[in-house]
This record gives C-alpha cells, sequence and structure tokens, in this order.
C-alpha cells in the first residue's frame, strides 16, 4: 500500500511566511525611497501652472539672438487663487525673465543646456516665489532663433 504524504492541518504555513516576508520587503522599499525623497526637498507635482508664453534677447555677443519658451510649473501645493496669485505670477514672470536674459545660445544648445536651465530656474523660483511651490520646471515650447 502506498504512503500518503503528511499534510498539515494548518495548510501551507510556507505561504503564508512568504506572503508576509513579501510585504514587509515592500514596505520597506516605500518608506525607504519616500524618506530619501522627502529628505531630497521632492514632493510630487499635484498640478501645473502654465505661463504665457516668453519672447527674449540672449546674452548672445551682438544681442541677435532670441528665446521664444512656454513654460508650465510643476507646483507641489494647489495653485494660489485670490490676491496672493497675481504677485506671486509676477514674481515668477520677472525672474524667470532675468534667467533667461543671462543666457546664451551656445549655452542653451548645448547637450545638457536645457537640463541646467531648469535647475537655475527651479533655485531662483524657490527663492523670489516660494509660496508657488514649484517642484519642477517643464518646457512646452523652445525655440532659439540666430
Amino acid at each position: 500500500m502506498a504512503r500518503r504524504p503528511h499534510r498539515s492541518p494548518h495548510g501551507r504555513p510556507w505561504l503564508a511566511g512568504s506572503l508576509v516576508l513579501l510585504l514587509a520587503a515592500g514596505g520597506c522599499s516605500y518608506f525607504h525611497h519616500a524618506s530619501k525623497a522627502a529628505a531630497a526637498g521632492k514632493r510630487p507635482v499635484t498640478a501645473s501652472l502654465t505661463l504665457k508664453p516668453f519672447l527674449v534677447n540672449l546674452a548672445d555677443p551682438g544681442g541677435m539672438s532670441f528665446l521664444r519658451v512656454q513654460i508650465a510649473l510643476g507646483l507641489t501645493a494647489p495653485e494660489p487663487t485670490g490676491a496672493a496669485a497675481g504677485p506671486a505670477i509676477a514674481a515668477a514672470r520677472d525672474g524667470i525673465i532675468s534667467t533667461l536674459t543671462t543666457s546664451t545660445s551656445a549655452q542653451l544648445l548645448a547637450p545638457d543646456g536645457k537640463a541646467k536651465l531648469k535647475q537655475r530656474l527651479l533655485a531662483m523660483l524657490r527663492r523670489k516665489a516660494p509660496m508657488l511651490r514649484v517642484g519642477r520646471i517643464y518646457f512646452t515650447d523652445f525655440l532659439i532663433q540666430h
């Protein structure tokens, strides 16, 4: 007569143990990444604010290069409304124009030129318009003319 394998009255304990370990690892991974993002000051973008297009002279010798760019701001908080919105957007536009006009076409056309410009704009917006809570910069239109 063949022997039947012994079955535990509790089912498959190895399956339950594996599931618990998998969930624990997933939770640790989530909290690890969330804490790294918080430490780096990165919050998720929850809203966006598209600004009117900018048309500026670049800082090239001769002053004959132009940049037309449209920028959307990725915000980590709801867009300001009411009386706070006007001054915040005016400060943002002023700072963006000041930053753009100090750039040259060679800087912007370099392989990492747009990424560096985004970093400069983000740092400036966090200083000049902190009430907007800008987390990301998006270029939705970008044209350089010589």
